[in-house]
This record gives C-alpha cells, sequence and structure tokens, in this order.
C-alpha cells in the first residue's frame, strides 16, 4: 500500500499546492510591510537631491554673477515643477548668458522665494548681484509625504545653505 503523498509513478518528493501558496503568502505579507518604507525613502531621497540641486544652482548663480559681473535672478516656475537662472534688468538685452533651467523629479514641489525684507515680498525671484549680494531670503521645496527642505541664500561665499523643515530626524 502507497502512502497518501505518494503518486503512482513512484517516490518523488516535492511540495504540495498548499504549501506553495502558503509560501507565497508570507512573501506577499513581507513584501505589503517594506515596500511602502522603501517608497517613502524613494520620495525622500528625490525631495532631498533636489533641494542640494537648487542649493547648487543658487551657488552657480552667485558665482556667474560675480565673474561676469551682471545681475542674475532665480525664479520659480508658476507651477512649482522648475526654476531658472537669468539675466534681469539691463544685464537683460545681453545674448552672451544663456538661461539656465532646473526641471525638479517627480512629485517634489519648490515653492516661491519668501525674503527676510518685507519689502521684498510681492517679487518671485531672488536676485543675484555683481557685487555679491544676494537677496536675504529662501526658497522651501516639499513631497506628498510631508517632508520639507528650505535652501537659504544669503550673501558671501558659503551663505547658500540647506535646512531639514519638517521636524524629523
Amino acid at each position: 500500500m502507497t502512502s497518501p503523498t505518494m503518486t503512482s509513478t513512484g517516490d518523488r518528493a516535492g511540495f504540495t499546492l498548499v504549501e506553495l501558496i502558503l509560501v507565497v503568502v508570507i512573501l506577499a505579507t513581507i513584501a505589503s510591510i517594506a515596500v511602502p518604507r522603501y517608497a517613502g525613502s524613494l520620495d525622500y531621497m528625490r525631495l532631498r537631491s533636489a533641494a542640494l540641486d537648487v542649493a547648487a544652482t543658487a551657488e552657480h548663480a552667485q558665482h556667474t554673477a560675480i565673474i561676469e559681473g551682471r545681475r542674475l535672478r532665480l525664479r520659480v516656475a508658476e507651477d512649482g515643477g522648475s526654476c531658472v537662472v537669468e539675466s534681469y534688468g539691463d544685464d537683460a538685452h545681453e545674448e552672451t548668458f544663456r538661461s539656465l533651467v532646473y526641471t525638479l523629479p517627480d512629485r517634489v514641489t519648490l515653492h516661491s522665494p519668501e525674503f527676510d525684507d518685507s519689502l521684498l515680498a510681492h517679487r518671485k525671484y531672488v536676485a543675484f548681484h555683481p557685487d555679491g549680494h544676494v537677496d536675504r531670503s529662501f526658497i522651501a521645496l516639499s513631497n506628498a509625504a510631508g517632508d520639507a527642505f528650505r535652501v537659504h541664500l544669503a550673501s558671501g561665499v558659503g551663505a547658500i545653505r540647506l535646512e531639514r523643515t519638517d521636524g524629523r530626524p
């Protein structure tokens, strides 16, 4: 007499359908716990990378303004999806400066600049002057997960810095 797990073709060892389904259910449970945590980390990394890129773009604008002796501005697009560095004022008519556009990754939003000086509050851009002066301000970035950074802009070399503002470690 053969045992219930034996087949008519001999003594083949293997897994039953119930065992395979149980393994798939366990793997699906583990994946459902791990994937959302990993996805949140990707959103945070995208935001931090974008904040570093905006800070680097601002530093580039500051150095270019000094080296080329022209006024530049960093302007945030209306949709918050990009920013552009461009000449303005009397320097805007010169064709020698090519605008620099930085487009943010998906699910990252760039907010209009906020200024320390209330007289500048109506402006939608930060100015960089040939003497190295920069409007004291910050530009905020955020994502849908609630993560947020500020890029602080100030005059002086190394005065552009990054700060996490969502209260998370």
